[in-house]
């Protein structure tokens, strides 16, 4: 029977690898990490962003709506005031007609007076 020693790594390989496993870990620590943060901030502000877009767009949407309602009003105000102003003269006209009409009515009493 003949005896034989395992295999043993050398111990050059074995600093390698505890090297290696150290600077992977070193690199996810202060590289991988920080970067995901950030980017994971960024999201978060992106969409932040998209709500407040999303909600300014749908108050546009309404100051829109309000608007054309007081357009329509204001054009209906100004078609109003119109109609108004033509009873007002009309009513004159009337009323200078009426008037004119009693000044000769008082002018023909006076004669038969």
């Amino acid at each position: 029977m003949k005896l034989e020693l395992p295999d043993v790594p050398d111990i050059a390989d074995i600093n390698i690898n505890r090297l290696s496993k150290k600077r992977e870990e070193k690199i996810l620590e202060e590289i991988i990490k920080p970067k995901d943060n950030i980017i994971q901030n960024l999201y978060q502000d992106n969409m932040d962003l998209h709500r407040q877009l999303t909600k300014q767009s749908q108050v546009l949407e309404e100051v829109e709506k309000y608007q054309k309602e007081r357009n329509r009003i204001i054009v209906d105000n100004e078609s109003l005031h119109n109609e108004v102003d033509k009873i007002k003269s009309e009513y004159k006209q009337k009323e200078l007609e009426k008037q004119v009409k009693h000044e000769e009515k008082e002018k023909e009493w006076d004669l038969e007076l």
